[in-house]
C-alpha cells in the first residue's frame, strides 16, 4: 500500500520530535521544519523504498530524513543527515548536465533517484 505525501510528512515529523524530544537530535535541527513529503527513491525494480525529505529552516535545506515506505526495510526512520543539503531539483538539473557532457547524444522520458547500494543514491535515467 503507498502512502500519500501527508502520511510521509507526518511520519517524518513524528519520528524526528520523538527523536527530539529524547534529545538525541544535534542542537543544529533546533527549530528545524518539514515542509513536504520530499523526493522518492526507487529500487533498480522500480519499487519505492523511501522518501528522501529535506529537513529545512527558512528557506535553507539544513538536513534530510529518509523515511522508509517498504514494509521490508523494517524501521520507518532510516537516516538522518545535518550539514548536507537536500535539493533535488539542483541535484537533477547538475546530473543532466553532467550526462550529456559524457554523452551527447542522452535521451530519456524520465529520471528517478534510485537506491543502488543504500546510503548511496544515483540517478537512474530512463526511456
Amino acid at each position: 500500500m503507498a502512502l500519500k505525501p501527508d502520511q510521509i510528512t507526518r511520519l517524518a515529523i513524528l519520528e524526528l520530535n520523538a527523536l527530539a524530544f529524547a534529545q538525541v537530535l544535534p542542537a543544529s535541527l533546533e527549530k528545524a521544519k518539514i515542509a513536504d513529503a520530499g523526493t522518492p527513491v526507487y529500487d533498480l525494480n522500480g519499487t519505492v523504498l523511501f522518501h528522501r525529505i529535506p529537513i529545512m529552516r527558512g528557506r535553507a535545506s539544513i538536513g534530510y530524513a529518509d523515511i522508509g515506505v517498504q514494509e521490508a526495510l523494517g524501521e520507518t526512520l532510516l537516516a538522518v543527515s545535518t550539514g548536507q543539503a537536500w535539493n533535488e531539483k539542483a541535484i537533477l538539473r547538475e546530473a543532466t548536465t553532467a550526462a550529456r557532457r559524457l554523452q551527447r547524444s542522452l535521451v530519456f522520458d524520465d529520471i528517478r533517484f534510485v537506491a543502488y547500494s543504500f546510503p548511496k543514491v544515483a540517478l537512474q535515467f530512463l526511456n
